[in-house]
């Protein structure tokens, strides 16, 4: 009894230790991450989206930041990425971004919601104003546009305290009105003052 006992022990014990499972391989390194891309609101597909190369190749990302630009294009500096909206209608939009490796193999999609209604587009910087190269003056009547009485004047832009001596004869009430030209020699503007001068 005692060696059937025995056998029977062997027997579960070569039982066990051939039911165990090898242990698995290491699996390989991850690949570089070597481009991204983005769209708006609808999946065009992988490799449809708007492309972006990642600048050093990584496996891991943590500093990328997708940032929604209201005007310009896209550039990449450092991990971010500028995106241009200036083509999406007013509202509440979706931006999606997903990434591919040197194996060929893409990340999972995210997304993030933005509202492109809230923030208005920066103004473009208005035009360097021209320096003004002459003046003239008339009394009453408007003889045409560079056809007044020349007043000498440096050119500059700003003449706000320039001063100028218009003879007038006593008791006599005339209107008057100051023009400008800059270096086109295009008349630019009438100045005309708010009262008649007496």
């Amino acid at each position: 009894m005692i060696r059937l006992i025995i056998v029977a022990l062997c027997c579960c014990v070569v039982q066990q230790t051939m039911a165990q499972q090898p242990y698995p391989a290491v699996p390989p390194p991850p690949a570089n991450i070597i481009r991204g891309e983005y769209f708006f609101d609808a999946d065009p597909g992988y490799g449809a989206g708007q492309s972006f190369t990642i600048p050093a190749p990584a496996t891991v990302l943590p500093n990328f930041n997708l940032t929604v630009n209201l005007t310009g294009a896209g550039a990449v500096n450092g991990f971010t990425y500028l995106t241009d909206v200036s083509g999406l209608t007013r509202g509440v939009h979706k931006v999606y971004v997903r990434s591919r490796d040197a194996a060929g193999k893409w990340s999972l999609t995210s997304f993030s919601q933005f509202d492109n209604t809230s923030v208005l587009p920066y103004p473009s910087a208005p035009a360097a104003p021209v320096a003004i190269s002459q003046l003239e003056y008339f009394l009453d009547t408007d003889p045409g546009l560079g056809k007044g009485t020349r007043v000498s004047v440096t050119a500059g832009v700003d003449i706000s305290n320039y001063s100028i001596d218009i003879p007038l004869a006593a008791n006599d009430e005339f209107g008057s009105t100051l023009a400008f030209i800059g270096p086109s020699l295009g008349w630019d503007n009438h100045i005309d003052p708010p009262n008649r001068i007496a």
